[in-house]
């Protein structure tokens, strides 16, 4: 019965692992074919297929001997089955584990080659630079082990074999290194993403690299440990009788427990070997051991910004091409089509470039700065009669330029933003183009003209006006008369900030619906726009990349004191990785604000503003004669542990209760 029971499976591993192994030909194959390989990658699939042809030919052999003996009973057939099993089940471990060593190999250069240091010049090196992997001890550390668990391996084969070890002590030993070195690279990928937290990709395709690797390796990793743990329960177990050292080379063919054992074995390959290898054989993982090499003239921008966005239009419905192909260049479009595939984006979208020398500019108007801002900010015209304004915010790298790296990611966030706008063009500023300069020293953005203003310059207006003339109450959105220099004394209503709260809660809740939420991150006055219908959207959204360079290249800062305390304690200057109850604790700053109609923490210095928020858990103090129920709100918004904050659905509710 035991033969009987085990033919068919040993039948069905020796088809999948021969078809494994054609598999890891083609795949060494194209890798042979392709140009900028590395020669790593040829050697792991090589490895690969090894380990294939080996289970393939031991899957043969036992389903000989199983057939052998079912139709001869001949007990010579089955003499030292247990040897023979042993030394097929665990001799291609060897070649698993130098695999494994490669992959984790590529998953630490994908770290160190594909990330930027950082250090600002860093940034603008050249794409043809050379990056070595650095040591590190947990790196060595995980090397010598896999090493040292292949060594080990061939000493105890030997041992074994020569009749010198017992084999559930050999059973204990593979069990150990199936244990330890998933918690090596446990150890190792926590401190490597700690390292370089914060710290962005020199281009999508090594973002991309790095998480096809690290998803795999983890995988990887998984299987392995249920294999070790699988391991030790045989070995404390000695379940399987056929494997006692007591035993001759005879059995009972009737046992139940040896049935399940081998039953139970040959299904765990299907998980520890065979899925491993199918999920390393698509052709969208072969580009990690591809060589990323962009021209590096500077003559022919337009021809570089084309390719990246025929880069993006074929994305998900060429997501499987060679990496060589991914670089060609198509000239005949430069329309962006996301596939459904791709989350971030459904529906087609035209970027569109526009020129800067045919922009007009009036010269009374000068160019706007904050101090550490993205850029400068200046009124634009696309006509000669001034009648079609613009706003451009422009990002110059003093006698330097943008890499083309750097360029790649900002390209498809700006992708990300059109295509936002289309599903959010009520509650964000409208983008309207952008212009690379020549030299790629200057990146320009053209927005939508919003001439009531930021809610900043509002309450500015407002307290400017109480200078002189007649006090007015102001109930209704007459922006525009504030700003045309009214010299009435503006008083604000209660019942008009209330409005203006639940229109900004209104905009944001919109943002924090969509799935995945659209967090802003560092929302303050300052970027709370009106549009001409006096309502308020929300500027400076998205365009993360572009803020982490400019963070290393220009200075910029938008740590703020509407700053929510979990970020203004960490070390960047920008805000990233932000979760939705950043919004929140900006939002509860705005509303004190509106309501006070004072700046909070005003002139306190970055240093003081880290002390009194997150420190001393200090927050601007509320006057008595808010409301209850707006002060109640406040306060939940600036609770210092996030969770703890309310969403933007729940603030409306309470909102709309009280207008």
């Amino acid at each position: 019965m035991f033969f009987k029971v085990i033919v068919g499976p040993f039948m069905i591993l020796t088809v999948i692992y021969f078809f494994l192994a054609l598999y890891a030909l083609v795949r060494m194959y194209n890798l042979f074919k392709a140009k900028n390989t590395y020669n790593i990658g040829i050697t792991f699939y090589i490895i690969i297929l090894i380990h294939c042809f080996f289970r393939t030919a031991s899957s043969c052999y036992l389903t000989y001997v199983s057939f052998a003996y079912e139709i001869n009973k001949n007990h010579s057939y089955i003499e030292d089955f247990s040897k023979i099993f042993v030394n097929i089940l665990y001799i291609p471990d060897i070649f698993f584990w130098d695999t494994f060593a490669i992959l984790f190999w590529q998953l630490l250069e994908s770290f160190q080659r594909g990330h930027l240091s950082s250090s600002r010049g860093d940034y603008l090196e050249d794409a043809n630079a050379k990056y070595a992997v650095k040591s590190d001890l947990s790196i060595q550390c995980f090397i010598m082990i896999v090493l040292l668990a292949s060594g080990t391996q061939v000493v105890l084969f030997c041992l074994f074999n020569l009749d010198m070890f017992y084999v559930f002590d050999f059973v204990i030993e593979n069990a150990v290194y199936n244990l330890i070195i998933p918690f090596v690279l446990l150890i190792t990928e926590i401190i490597l993403h700690v390292q370089f937290s914060g710290i962005p990709y020199r281009s999508l395709f090594d973002s991309e690299n790095k998480s096809k690797i690290n998803k795999r390796i983890i995988f990887w990793g998984i299987t392995r440990s249920l294999q070790g743990a699988f391991d030790i329960i045989v070995s404390v177990s000695k379940m399987p009788t056929f494997l006692s050292p007591n035993s001759s080379g005879f059995f009972d063919e009737d046992d139940v427990q040896s049935i399940v054992f081998i039953v139970s074995i040959l299904a765990g390959k299907i998980l520890t070997e065979i899925i491993p290898f199918g999920i390393v054989f698509d052709k969208e993982f072969i580009t990690i051991f591809f060589q990323l090499h962009f021209q590096t003239t500077t003559n022919n921008n337009a021809e570089f910004e084309i390719k990246l966005l025929d880069q993006e239009n074929r994305k998900g419905k060429e997501s499987q091409i060679l990496a060589e192909d991914v670089l060609n260049i198509s000239q005949q479009s430069s329309s962006v089509v996301f596939s459904k595939n791709d989350d971030s984006a459904t529906i087609d979208i035209n970027l569109k470039k526009i020129d800067y020398n045919f922009i007009y500019f009036d010269p009374s108007i000068k160019e706007r700065k904050r101090a550490n801002g993205l850029g400068t900010l200046r009124l634009g015209y696309l006509n000669k009669d001034h009648t079609q304004r613009v706003s451009l915010r422009r990002v110059d790298i003093p006698k330097q330029k943008f890499s083309k790296y750097i360029l790649e990611e900002i390209l498809k966030d700006m992708n990300k933003y059109m295509n936002l706008q289309m599903n959010y063009k009520n509650y964000i500023v409208k983008f309207k183009g952008y212009y690379i300069s020549q030299n790629s020293d200057s990146l320009i953005f053209f927005y939508d003209y919003y001439h009531n203003g930021s809610l900043t310059s509002f309450l500015n207006n407002i307290k400017q006006s109480r200078n002189d003339g007649q006090e007015h109450e102001m109930s209704s959105m007459s922006l525009e008369s504030i700003k045309s220099g009214s010299t009435k004394k503006i008083q604000l209503t209660y019942e008009f900030k209330l409005k203006l709260i639940y229109q900004i809660a209104n905009a944001m809740n919109y943002l924090h619906s969509n799935d995945p939420p659209i967090i802003h991150g560092h929302l303050s006055p300052n970027n709370i726009l009106f549009n001409s219908k006096n309502e308020p959207i929300i500027a400076d959204l998205g365009f993360h990349c572009l803020k982490k360079y400019c963070k290393f290249m220009i200075g910029y800062i938008n740590k703020t004191e509407y700053t929510a305390p979990e970020y203004l304690e960490e070390k960047s200057n920008v805000v990233e990785n932000a979760r939705p109850g950043a919004d929140i604790y900006s939002f509860g700053m705005i509303v004190w604000e509106l309501i006070t109609e004072m700046k909070p923490f005003k002139m306190l210095q970055r240093e003081d503003l880290i002390n009194k928020v997150v420190i001393e858990k200090s927050r601007p103090k509320i006057p008595d004669n808010i409301p209850t129920e707006i002060s109640q709100i406040i306060r939940a918004c600036w609770q210092q542990e996030e969770d703890k904050r309310p969403s933007f659905t729940k603030i409306l509710k309470l909102l709309e209760n009280l207008i």
